[in-house]
């Protein structure tokens, strides 16, 4: 006959915070051109939380995979040679169900190559600047997509995206018919919601801040993507593709 109940053991750990679940997602490659490559393959994407870090490698179709990870939020980056690196934050994993954790869809975006502009001018008044924008086509023929265009207005020398603002005017900036591009800026704008008098600095750079979606050369029949993130340090656009004139034109 079985004895009498020994004394209870220890309570053993709450399962829930040693179950693993998988994060997942997809990503599309772009060209310079803000045309989807169709193979997405070869891009390192990062998963950290904290001082740990977990890598892996897309596939062609762009899927990407972690396996066995704990609850806790995580940051992704994403990274390939030759294209800007992009980031997504505050990624909420809770495993423990039958649903795994998916990452929306994020946008690898091809540094500029034929695209990379190679001088800008300016054409001053009173009122008002006009902006010329001259594009290396050395080795190209073609007509840049407009709205990958940005301007850059601030108060330092040094143009960067984190020290200057993103004009407005970016919509505006069109061809000319001339081979070039151009956009006309208000003088009372060039500080955006800052009007202060001074010196301004003003540079142009190129980018897929905006992509199409579809391989069709009728931009009424592409639905348009983002390609770019906010730092959640500073709440700032980040464009990660983002390459800069080599001139930047002082505004007195």
């Amino acid at each position: 006959m079985p004895g009498p109940a020994g004394p209870p053991g220890t309570n053993g750990t709450d399962g829930s915070l040693l179950d693993t679940g998988t994060v997942y997602g997809n990503l599309v490659v772009y060209n310079e051109f803000s045309w989807p490559i169709a193979d997405s393959s070869g891009v390192s994407v990062s998963l950290n939380v904290g001082s740990t870090v977990h890598t892996t490698t897309s596939d062609a179709s762009g899927n990407y995979y972690f396996h066995g990870l704990p609850s806790g939020t995580y940051n992704l980056t994403y990274q390939k040679t030759g294209f800007g690196t992009m980031k997504v934050f505050g990624i909420s994993h809770s495993p423990g169900s039958s649903i795994n954790t998916e990452v929306n869809e994020v946008y690898i975006l091809q540094d500029p190559v034929k695209t990379a502009i190679d001088s800008i001018t300016v054409n001053e008044t009173y009122s008002y600047v006009q902006v010329r924008i001259y594009l290396d086509t050395s080795s190209f023929s073609y007509i840049q997509y407009q709205y990958n265009f940005v301007l850059l207005i601030g108060k330092d020398p040094t143009l960067t995206q984190a020290n200057a603002t993103y004009s407005p005017y970016n919509q505006f900036i069109s061809p000319d018919g001339q081979g070039t591009y151009s956009v006309i800026v208000d003088r009372g704008q060039l500080g955006g919601d800052d009007h202060s008098g001074g010196t301004y600095y003003l540079t142009v750079g190129t980018c897929n801040r905006w992509l199409r979606a579809f391989a069709n050369p009728n931009p009424l029949f592409d639905t348009g993507l983002s390609g770019y993130y906010i730092d959640p340090s500073d709440g700032k656009y980040v464009y990660p593709n983002l390459k800069l004139s080599p001139n930047t034109i002082t505004i007195q």
